[in-house]
């Protein structure tokens, strides 16, 4: 079952992506450094939700040293501050409130599938550590 949840998230994240992707340079009216810029921010927002999810399931799941808490904190507050930038971004351009809701979902369903795929992915690996046979040294 987890690995099923693991494919539809990755696939809801490789979709989301390319969706959000697609549509900001399908956006013939933006500059290339608006469409760059967009582009940039929806990779640095998967890539720091990814990083926050993946030390904050570290330091729950093995108590981690207080160097492993504070990149979780570091990691979640960048995480975080690109998500509210991208955001505030978006409220800042002259589109009509359609077309600011529209990439605002685009970039909370980029959120909530970046964090669900790399969750999804320490339970699968988890289980599989599992499932491997332990040989003891004689």
């Amino acid at each position: 079952m987890n690995k099923f949840i693991l494919i539809i998230s990755a696939v809801g994240l490789i979709f989301s992506f390319a969706y959000f992707n697609i549509s900001v340079w399908n956006n013939i009216d933006w500059l290339l450094l608006e469409r760059g810029y967009y582009t940039a921010m929806s990779g640095i927002i998967v890539f720091s939700v990814i990083s926050a999810a993946k030390s904050i399931t570290t330091v729950v799941e093995k108590g981690g040293t207080k160097l492993d808490r504070i990149y979780a904190g570091i990691a979640s507050v960048i995480a975080v501050v690109s998500i509210i930038y991208c955001c505030v971004s978006i409220y800042n351009t002259d589109w009509v409130y359609l077309e600011k809701g529209y990439y605002w979902g685009a970039t909370a369903f980029i959120t909530i599938t970046a964090a669900l795929t790399w969750i999804s992915l320490e339970i699968v690996a988890r289980e599989n550590a599992a499932k491997r046979p332990t040989y003891e040294e004689d």
